[in-house]
């Protein structure tokens, strides 16, 4: 889960990992030169002809060095990064530190070291890549609670064994299952029973987050940013994460949703309901803009009546007001009033909702013959 600085005014819906649900997907024209590789997510726009390369093997054999006995990855580990020669690991400090942290799908971690071996697999047969897949799909299933839900470190502790959306921790993994199922590259080449058993693990994990989607007075809206495995009800995160409903976090399920090519009348359903309340709580005639006080960096909130929509993070369940809380866990209704550090820290306002209402959504709605989403007005 990421605590680090960023601007909210960057459409932080593309994270990271676009990578979140396809991240093996983005590969490149195949007869097109290999993009500059800096860090471990640049491997991933590379042609097909890189991933045969005696580097991206190198790159492959680097991924299962890290892979833990679980089957999983920790994060904040960049694969590209490799050990001086004559170095061990006890000696590598960084490796140490990172050994101790349990296997996980928070920040990008386990569903992206999955698609890179099964890509290496694909373009070079080496049966040490898809055996470490196969581990690392393995990890999946052992990871599922027996209702669906996905955690974001299983075995974890406090908020991370809940339920997470969080960072895609549960999309992410769900999308893994479902190329798997609908035999999508780069993970085509599974076997049948591996198929068999995706395509059951996704349908329960769906099943899952259709059980959910807050309910507010009779009335579907969207998602919290974790949910508690046995009653499903949204939960609080770290200090300053109250229980909520959460726009980013919606986002990420909203999308895996709309990836079905022939969705059920449960998921279209859920679908217009999550796009409806994003609707409805979009705030307008605002910026939250970066500032410099005494030197530091900050964000203030100013009123521009020209200023595209903006949606808060999280949002009172009831009562849909933007809330804002700090390490104290106090909820304020006024992102002015948590501490400087806690505001720069965190991206508490944002646009958060505006691709997914301006583009995807309605694309979705034109191929599946739906009329969109009611108009719905802010309270």
């Amino acid at each position: 889960m990421k605590t680090g600085r960023f601007s909210v005014l960057v459409a932080v819906v593309v994270f990271a990992l676009c990578s979140a649900a396809h991240a093996g997907e983005a590969t490149g024209d195949k007869n097109s030169k290999p993009a500059p590789i800096r860090r471990w997510g640049d491997c991933f726009r590379q042609p097909d002809a890189w991933w045969k390369t005696k580097r991206a093997a190198q790159i492959a054999d680097n991924v299962l060095d890290w892979q833990q006995e679980s089957g999983g990855w920790t994060k904040g580990i960049d694969m590209y990064y490799m050990r001086k020669p004559g170095v061990t690991v006890k000696e590598d400090a960084r490796e140490r530190k990172s050994r101790k942290r349990k296997a996980t799908f928070d920040n990008g971690a386990t569903h992206s070291e999955i698609r890179f071996l099964a890509r290496a697999f694909a373009a070079t047969k080496a049966e040490r890549f898809k055996a470490g897949a196969l581990r690392g799909v393995d990890f999946i299933f052992k990871s599922q609670y027996a209702d669906g839900g996905i955690p974001q470190t299983p075995h974890g502790h406090a908020y991370t064994t809940l339920i997470t959306f969080n960072d895609d921790a549960m999309t992410s993994a769900l999308a893994v299952l479902k190329d798997i199922a609908e035999q999508r590259k780069p993970l085509d080449w599974l076997d049948e029973a591996t198929r068999t058993k995706s395509a059951a693990a996704l349908k329960k994990g769906i099943d899952c987050i259709l059980k959910c989607q807050i309910v507010v007075k009779g009335v579907r809206t969207a998602w919290g940013q974790q949910h508690d495995r046995r009653t499903l009800k949204p939960m609080p995160g770290r200090a300053y994460e109250p229980a909520s409903i959460c726009t980013h976090e919606s986002g990420g399920v909203v999308r895996l949703l709309m990836s079905f090519d022939k969705p059920s009348p449960e998921i279209v359903a859920a679908i217009n309901a999550a796009a409806t309340w994003l609707e409805k709580v979009k705030i307008t005639g605002i910026r939250y803009k970066t500032v410099n006080v005494g030197g530091q960096r900050d964000y203030v909130v100013v009123k521009d009546p020209t200023a595209p929509p903006i949606w808060a993070r999280f949002y009172e369940i009831g009562t849909n007001r933007p809330i804002f809380s700090d390490y104290d866990h106090r909820i304020r209704y006024n992102v002015a009033e948590i501490s400087r550090r806690r505001r720069v820290g965190y991206g508490w306002l944002g646009f958060f909702a505006a691709k997914l209402l301006e583009e995807e959504y309605p694309a979705w709605c034109r191929k599946h013959g739906q009329g969109g989403a009611a108009k719905a007005k802010r309270d």
